[in-house]
């Protein structure tokens, strides 16, 4: 609907939960479907580079998002365009069971991510339309939360159904259809508003740097940590069970402590925060390499590293909330988006060329000094607090 004050509080509580249960839905089936695409294509005998390429669509259509999704929004309206994405989403994956191989799933794999980034995108900036300024921080920390752990399910679920045949596919597909079912449930109020026009990058990168900023990092250490990790484990003498519990202790911290700093977030100056996290997440990877002979003390680590790692996304979600208009949080969220997709198409192959260049250490550098130049635009740039109304 048009306008922030048709919705009563108990309207805006009931949207907001039907947006973030269908967005947790959704990460467990992309949970699902990246390790199942590219465990079948390894299977197949296709090259890194090819696996790599059909992992880049992502990014690449949240690029073609920048620029379509706004026009789109305004013809179909937020909650038909989150259903048609839904079904883009899971007609693409239905169609991978059925023509399988490097070449259909380049292009499916852009199909179902142009699903995939509408719901995404959408949904997050109508939880962010939903707040207010009294409860924005531990809305979006509740959302980053429950999307973690939506997320974390799908590798659970595919235990479950195997890698083989029709079955994973259409269950990761029945899973997108069914996100669908908690927007039907709730009241139609509180949807954000179409942008005129389509939200400049720039204009939308000099509004809100650091928020920008923080998407793009929150990608490339997020993705990097988790991808190259179980390598950095091994080659510096941890066990696979202390390095699989350590990726725990951080996807837990990831999940657990988000809540808390979205409530931060709504009494501390959100620019400390953004240096209280960088600081954090630098100081974590300057100590890891010492610790490889204590993994007691290294989980610790890794736990509030996740925390404050994911806590750049929150930070971010929660500015944009701040800093952009109604009508305008489609399109500021859509760039956020495309730039968190950059950070997690950079990152793998930055922390991989640190790796090789340097040793298992380099990676740990490669991820304090990308927190390093958040930090260092956080006390440049500070984070303030706009004037949006609750």
């Amino acid at each position: 609907m048009g306008g922030e004050d048709a919705a009563s509080p108990a309207q805006r509580l009931r949207c907001i939960a039907g947006v973030i249960a269908s967005l947790a839905l959704g990460g467990a089936a992309m949970g699902m479907t990246s390790p199942l695409v590219a465990f079948s294509l390894k299977k197949l005998g296709v090259s890194a580079t090819v696996i790599g390429a059909n992992s880049a669509m992502q990014a690449v259509a949240l690029l073609a998002l920048v620029f379509a999704l706004p026009a789109l929004l305004r013809k179909l309206g937020a909650v038909r365009a989150i259903y048609a994405g839904l079904a883009l989403w899971a007609g693409g994956v239905l169609l991978m069971s059925a023509f399988s191989g490097p070449g259909p799933w380049l292009g499916l794999r852009l199909f179902l991510s142009v699903g995939f980034g509408i719901h995404w995108i959408v949904g997050e900036a109508w939880i962010n339309a939903a707040a207010t300024e009294r409860n924005r921080g531990r809305v979006i920390g509740t959302y980053v939360t429950l999307a973690a752990l939506g997320f974390a399910a799908g590798p659970v679920i595919l235990d479950v159904t195997g890698f083989e045949g029709v079955l994973p596919f259409a269950v990761a597909a029945a899973i997108v259809a069914a996100a669908a079912a908690p927007l039907i449930l709730m009241p139609k109020v509180a949807s954000p508003q179409m942008p005129e026009a389509t939200d400049n990058f720039a204009n939308v990168a000099r509004i809100a740097p650091v928020a920008m900023a923080m998407g793009l990092i929150a990608g490339f250490c997020d993705v990097t940590l988790a991808a190259m990790f179980p390598v950095y484990g091994l080659d510096i003498g941890l066990t696979t069970d202390n390095t699989i519990g350590l990726l725990v202790a951080f996807l837990v911290g990831t999940a657990v402590l988000q809540w808390p700093l979205g409530w931060l977030t709504e009494h501390v100056r959100p620019n400390l925060l953004a240096i209280a996290c960088s600081l954090l997440v630098i100081a974590a990877a300057l100590v890891m390499p010492h610790l490889a002979r204590w993994p007691a003390a290294l989980a610790v680590v890794m736990f509030l590293w996740g925390g404050a790692q994911i806590g750049f996304y929150t930070l971010g979600l929660v500015e944009l909330g701040v800093r952009f208009k109604f009508g305008e949080l489609v399109g500021a969220n859509t760039v956020f988006a495309f730039l968190y997709g950059v950070g997690a198409l950079t990152g793998p192959l930055a922390g991989g060329a640190a790796m090789d260049a340097w040793g298992p250490n380099g990676l740990p550098v490669i991820l304090a000094a990308a927190a390093g130049l958040l930090l260092l635009l956080a006390v440049t740039a500070p984070l303030r607090r706009g004037s949006q109304p609750a």
